[in-house]
């Protein structure tokens, strides 16, 4: 992994609040293969990923869902350098423009801090593919996760 992809994962590991366990990074951002490639602090985060054969639709193309998982981690690292804490999806958009092969070769998340209210933080995105031909536009609506969220979950 490149010395950007461990800096922000140290930033991170970093401003985890005190008494919150999570691990980092996410089996799901390991599991993924996602790497931070860019970052510009309070403004917009750069991903990048493989489309492996493994993430293929009957087609041979990497299936939808794996592309929503790749940008859901992107915003939310996004989202977790800005305030400083994890957040949780409220809504997420995803409009699809062309297939990607799973191919074995690198494509882009990029997300891009749109707009920020007093709980809620807007964010818009993209997947490029490995000639920076748009794959998916995307948005999101996260939040904050709250502690008084988690103790309802043990209810």
């Amino acid at each position: 992994m490149s010395a950007l992809h461990e800096s922000i994962l140290t930033t991170m590991r970093e401003s985890v609040p005190e008494g919150m366990s999570l691990d980092i990074p996410s089996n799901s951002i390991m599991d993924l293969g996602v790497r931070f490639l860019s970052y510009k602090p309070g403004r917009a985060l750069v991903c990048t990923m493989n489309a492996l054969e493994r993430f293929a639709n009957s087609m041979g193309r990497v299936q939808g869902g794996i592309i929503a998982a790749a940008l859901d981690a992107t915003f939310g690292s996004l989202a977790f350098l800005y305030v400083k804490r994890p957040c949780v999806t409220i809504s997420m958009e995803i409009r699809y423009i062309h297939p990607l092969p799973a191919d074995d070769r690198e494509f882009v998340i990029e997300a891009i801090l749109a707009a920020k209210t007093r709980g809620v933080i807007f964010m818009e995105g993209r997947v490029l593919d490995a000639e920076g031909s748009r794959i998916a536009l995307a948005s999101i609506t996260m939040t904050p996760f709250r502690e008084k969220e988690r103790d309802r979950e043990k209810e």
